[in-house]
């Protein structure tokens, strides 16, 4: 649906941490949209949504439902590998351990 970024790898102390893959937007209404990836089971994961954090994905929860879009509107979805020291400052930290794509909600009265 979007078009995905490459995504970039990241190093924490010795540890090496894959940025997320394959981020796909899919059964995307006029208010809602199913975003999946694939990542790193042990760690959680971050949604932003325009740039603004939406949600924190538990170890292994690698699919999340957008919902509360408006309709005909493109949003930037933005998933995030976190750490454990990333958790505390999520708001505030630009992460390269990402990737993103961007999708446009359906218009009202549309049959996608």
């Amino acid at each position: 649906m979007g078009e995905g970024r490459e995504s970039k790898p990241c190093v924490y102390g010795r540890e090496a941490i894959k940025a997320p893959q394959s981020l796909d937007v899919t059964n995307v209404t006029t208010n809602s949209a199913v975003l999946t990836f694939v990542g790193q089971a042990h760690y959680h994961h971050g949604v932003f949504l325009n740039g603004e954090h939406n949600a924190t994905l538990q170890p292994g929860e690698l699919l999340y439902m957008l919902r509360g879009l408006e309709a005909d509107t493109e949003y930037e979805i933005r998933i995030v590998t976190l750490t454990s020291e990333d958790t505390s400052v999520i708001n505030k930290k630009t992460f390269s351990c990402s990737q993103s794509t961007t999708f446009l909600t359906e218009m009202p009265g549309s049959f996608g």
